[in-house]
């Protein structure tokens, strides 16, 4: 039978962390993680959220429901961040940009404005990569050269 501390070592392990490591990132000492582990007490929602941080799937550690989307380790979390709160235009570019390196290529050409609620001015007509605007961004031209 499945229980959360069974799930908090498949996580843990999945994140390939040690106990001190993965406690770490909830706040807690090995012990505590090690009696989190054998069921012999319950995380709160302090350590929960700290382990949330580094990509563990709280939902499925609570109820054994896998949501499907989860990062693996923090620098997929740190990705993911990133862009859920990167504007739509940097989204569809980073969507394509992913896509021209291999295996999303199809799926990246079925986005389009409507689908992620993208002003057409984003979208290039000749399939073309549009990776943001940038309205702070200083770019200077001479003679069609770049220039300072």
């Amino acid at each position: 039978m499945s229980t959360i501390g069974s799930r908090l070592k498949e996580e843990r392990e999945r994140l390939k962390l040690s106990q001190p490591a993965f406690g770490e990132l909830g706040g807690v000492q090995k012990q505590a993680q090690l009696k989190y582990e054998k069921g012999d007490r319950s995380p709160d929602a302090e350590y929960l959220s700290g382990i949330a941080q580094a990509g563990v799937d709280i939902v499925y550690v609570l109820t054994g429901l896998q949501t499907g989307s989860s990062a693996t380790n923090p620098r997929e979390v740190a990705l993911l961040d990133n862009f859920r709160h990167s504007g739509p235009e940097v989204q569809v570019g980073v969507s394509k940009l992913l896509a021209e390196t291999g295996r999303a290529l199809e799926r990246a050409n079925k986005v389009t404005e409507n689908d992620m609620d993208v002003p057409a001015s984003y979208m290039p007509n000749d399939g073309g990569l549009v990776i943001g605007v940038h309205s702070n961004a200083v770019h200077h031209e001479r003679n069609g050269e770049d220039g300072e």
